[in-house]
């Protein structure tokens, strides 16, 4: 239970956060009518680390017990303290109200064949 940085939450000022998905919001289309449905699942097996990277004033993400490369952050917290990872909007953390949302890792459940455009969320925590 280390610090969480402060405004502006540049990366030199403390250790990061924690991140822990909660639901995955998602698209299903119904085969019999050719409708799209709105889908929320939980989902309790994603938890991200968003900490400082190797360079200066950035931040990196990875995924918890995962293989992937880190996925470098665009930049530092925006003025309205929101961190961009990846390309456009893979994943985001809003800094003041510690919760994120991710399009990059999918649902990460088995039981969710035939869903579109999944949308993870879930909270941060300073590590």
């Amino acid at each position: 239970s280390g610090t969480v940085p402060s405004a502006p939450g540049v990366a030199s000022d403390g250790p990061g956060w924690r991140c822990t998905a909660g639901v995955a919001t998602a698209f299903r289309e119904d085969p019999a009518t050719g409708r799209w449905n709105t889908v929320v699942i939980p989902v309790t097996d994603q938890r991200f680390v968003v900490r400082p990277a190797a360079s200066a004033r950035r931040w990196e993400l990875l995924r918890e017990a995962g293989d992937q490369p880190a996925l470098p952050c665009i930049g530092d917290f925006d003025p309205a303290g929101v961190l961009r990872c990846g390309t456009g909007d893979q994943f985001s953390m809003n800094r003041d109200n510690r919760t994120f949302i991710s399009h990059l890792f999918g649902t990460g459940s088995a039981g969710v064949a035939g869903l579109a455009a999944a949308t993870v969320s879930g909270k941060c925590v300073g590590s």
